[in-house]
């Protein structure tokens, strides 16, 4: 198996070439592998923070595949006021920080409720913040 693991340690035989071509071994090194820098084994979508928010948030989301994604922010009446991603992305965990002072059509958002949604193919999650002035 090929896969890399957190929380494991492996060991690489390094190589060192000098000038002339030679070949010089050294002892095997350790190397950890950070959980937190792997991709996610499961989709997720944490809650925003902070959370009331004025003007400014933070959304993290983990993608174990690579996959298209949506994340967009809804008003109470379900209309979108942000498409903050609309692409194609890698898997691996994102933290997107977004501005709530203007909407879609650049004017002022009101204090209230706000709904945001990650969707793939694979997984659709929604979650509620509330916006302050």
């Amino acid at each position: 198996d090929d896969r890399i693991e957190s929380n494991k340690y492996y060991y690489y035989r390094l190589e060192d070439v000098d000038i002339n071509g030679q070949a010089k071994q050294h002892g095997p090194i350790n190397i950890f592998i950070d959980p937190a820098l792997m991709a996610p084994t499961e989709y997720s979508l944490d809650q925003n923070y902070p959370n009331p928010f004025n003007p400014g948030t933070t959304i993290s989301y983990g993608l174990p595949e690579d996959t298209r994604v949506r994340l967009q922010v809804f008003n109470m009446k379900g209309q979108v006021v942000a498409t903050l991603v609309d692409a194609f992305q890698p898997a691996g965990r994102y933290d997107l920080r977004w501005d709530a002072s203007t909407a879609l059509n650049g004017s002022s958002l009101p204090t209230g409720i706000y709904f945001y949604k990650l969707e793939t193919s694979q997984y659709t999650q929604i979650k509620k913040m509330i916006y302050t002035k």
